[in-house]
């Protein structure tokens, strides 16, 4: 996505799309997931792109960053909710409590409150 983002292919993308890549914000864990979901939405016009083709993940990478991003989702949504709502420390607990149980390698990380 970063070729994307250079002016001579960002304007070649725009031929054949008006759907823009978006480039990583280094400050936010979130712009590599809005990243992701851009580039899912615009793989195929992406190929149409002669200077880029070569730098597009195959199939293979693909289907794995589509699963990455399906579990990405779900963080995302944990992180975006509590801002966005009025919830109580509570909610936010059974929010944060909801992801580790899904996903146990997160027990032994700092996501976890203490009692």
């Amino acid at each position: 996505m970063l070729a994307l983002c250079m002016v001579n292919n960002r304007a070649a993308h725009r031929e054949h799309t008006y759907l823009a890549p978006l480039c990583p914000n280094v400050t936010r864990w979130s712009s590599v997931f809005d990243m992701l979901t851009q580039y899912v939405r615009i793989r195929d016009e992406i190929k149409k792109v002669y200077a880029v083709f070569d730098l597009i993940p195959k199939a293979t990478m693909h289907r794995r960053i589509e699963a990455l991003l399906e579990d990405l989702k779900i963080f995302n949504n944990v992180t975006v909710k509590p801002q966005a709502q009025d919830l109580s420390l509570a909610d936010v607990r059974t929010l944060v409590d909801s992801v580790v149980q899904r996903y146990p390698s997160l027990k032994r990380n700092s996501w976890r409150l203490r009692q």
